[in-house]
């Protein structure tokens, strides 16, 4: 396995000896509610040992999604503006700095997530606002990977884990070689709050 991608990876016991700094400074943030965490670690919790991609954060705020959504961190650097400079363009400046505090803390491989005060869940990262340049960006880093493994998308489930790791590290490397350059923010994802309840956990310290 590439070098690059071994060393993104984290495990689990590393995220336990820093889970509560972690948890201290998120939850100092105004408008943080609550902090879940979810994915391959919360699947993974019981084996200390076992490597994980990404650790996945989900924050309950009290903040709109509208107001969530219109942040982002292009050119201009929005983090960087007053406050009343940011009011006088329509922004909340309470959300702007908890967006801006809350993806500074990148700690364990980070993936940070949001519930916005009107349930919606969100996800900061490269934002493409047309679905058929992020549908095309997808399949094409899936025909990469199938060129580099042999392996197509219908057959990767049945595959060893090992060509399975191979296959996402390929997948992986071409989007986030394709997304390097794109502004980041906070983007909608098609997701129901109940359909995850039951797969997260919430971090208590």
């Amino acid at each position: 396995m590439s070098t690059w991608y071994e060393k993104s990876l984290i495990k689990v016991c590393d995220i336990n000896v820093n889970i509560k700094d972690i948890y201290s400074s998120i939850i100092s943030i105004p408008g943080v509610k609550k902090i879940y965490a979810w994915g391959s670690y919360i699947e993974n919790k019981n084996d200390p040992n076992a490597t994980i991609k990404d650790f996945d954060l989900l924050v309950k705020t009290q903040f709109y999604s509208e107001d969530m959504l219109s942040i982002i961190n292009d050119n201009n650097n929005i983090f960087k503006l007053s406050s009343s400079s940011l009011e006088e363009q329509g922004y909340n400046p309470a959300c702007i700095e908890f967006t801006k505090r809350y993806i500074a803390i990148n700690k364990c491989g980070i993936d940070h997530w949001a519930i916005s005060s009107d349930k919606n869940i969100l996800h900061w990262g490269s934002v493409i606002s047309d679905k058929e340049e992020r549908n095309e960006i997808i399949k094409e880093s899936e025909n990469l990977a199938y060129f580099e493994t042999g392996l197509s998308k219908a057959k990767i489930k049945k595959a060893s884990k090992e060509d399975i790791n191979r296959w996402n590290m390929f997948r992986e490397h071409y989007i986030k070689k394709y997304m390097k350059d794109i502004p980041k923010g906070w983007y909608n994802i098609s997701c129901n709050i109940n359909k995850i309840i039951k797969n997260i956990q919430e971090i208590k310290i």
